[in-house]
């Protein structure tokens, strides 16, 4: 009995304690936010798991992290396919691949490219608006920015 009642006076110092982290009264929307944000970086190694084991990882010809729009027609389907059969990859390991094979692998990373965009969304927007509205003591901002620059660095 004794014991329980130390672990509810811990738990209630803990409730109570300041933060060092986050402004008092935050902790729960910040907590989420990075919760949501570690969810979906797990569920992005996921994907990028699955786009390394279906060999998709190189179907996409050109790099345009932001704005690269998924073919909206045959035409451009089969523009993208042939830019394909221009790289190695097509010419030693996938000469055989049709277009509509093409097109799973190509959906494979672009799914994965996508999502990398919808995890800045997911951790940045947030962010700023926690800093701006003072919610980040300096020492979460600090270590924030610091994971802003990693993701940057993707």
């Amino acid at each position: 009995k004794d014991n329980a009642k130390n672990e509810d006076a811990t738990m209630e110092n803990l409730r109570n304690a300041p933060s060092e982290f986050v402004q008092p009264g935050k902790e729960r929307i910040v907590g989420w936010w990075l919760l949501a944000t570690a969810g979906s970086v797990f569920l992005m190694v996921g994907i990028g798991g699955y786009t390394r084991l279906s060999k998709s990882g190189l179907s996409m010809t050109r790099w345009k992290p932001i704005g690269y729009r998924y073919p909206p027609n045959d035409e451009v389907w089969q523009e993208e396919f042939d830019n394909y059969k221009n790289t190695p990859e097509y010419q030693i390991a996938n000469k055989q691949m049709n277009l509509e094979e093409f097109k799973f692998i190509f959906f494979v990373e672009y799914f994965h490219r996508f999502w990398g965009n919808c995890i800045g969304g997911i951790y940045t927007l947030p962010f700023l608006y926690f800093w701006a509205r003072g919610y980040l003591k300096p020492k979460l901002r600090n270590r924030c920015l610091g994971l802003f620059g990693l993701g940057l660095s993707q």
